[in-house]
């Protein structure tokens, strides 16, 4: 990180620099503060593409000795893909969706059988909050792509 004459080598300005910008990032998104498209086009071109036809990107998976203390991630969902049915084992989940919409549906297991319990419509800049352990799906709607700002927190183990 540091050069033996006292200053920074290239590959730590850039880090530092790509950290800096994430969390602009992350504050723009929590507190709703516009971004240029071309930013989160240029974000979902550093997106990984999941087999269930959504992409996702961390922005942060913060650990302190070893034990994650939080996450945030965006996914882009295009409409008519889906999460699957999954929970976040020990960690509570905030989500907010930045653009279009999505449908949430939240589920129960009776008898090893997963239910569904509820579903709704989330529109773009309103939160949805799921429990630890509780089962949750979220899925594009809108015909263009959703996307939307997951928190974890305390962060996933995996």
């Amino acid at each position: 990180m540091i050069t033996s004459s006292g200053g920074f080598d290239r590959l730590s300005v850039t880090w530092l620099k790509d950290q800096l910008y994430r969390w602009r990032v992350l504050a723009a998104l929590v507190f709703s503060i516009p971004l240029n498209t071309r930013v989160l086009e240029k974000l979902e071109q550093q997106a990984t593409a999941h087999p269930a036809g959504y992409k996702y990107l961390y922005l942060f998976n913060v650990h302190l000795f070893g034990v994650p203390l939080w996450e945030a991630l965006i996914f882009w969902l295009i409409q008519g893909a889906a999460t699957g049915e999954h929970d976040h084992q020990e960690s509570n989940n905030f989500s907010k969706v930045i653009q279009e919409r999505i449908e949430e549906r939240k589920f129960r297991v009776s008898r090893g059988e997963i239910i569904l319990r509820q579903k709704r419509e989330v529109r773009a800049g309103h939160w949805l909050r799921t429990a630890k352990f509780q089962i949750h799906e979220l899925q594009g709607l809108g015909p263009k792509t959703a996307i939307v700002l997951s928190l974890y927190v305390p962060g996933r183990k995996f």
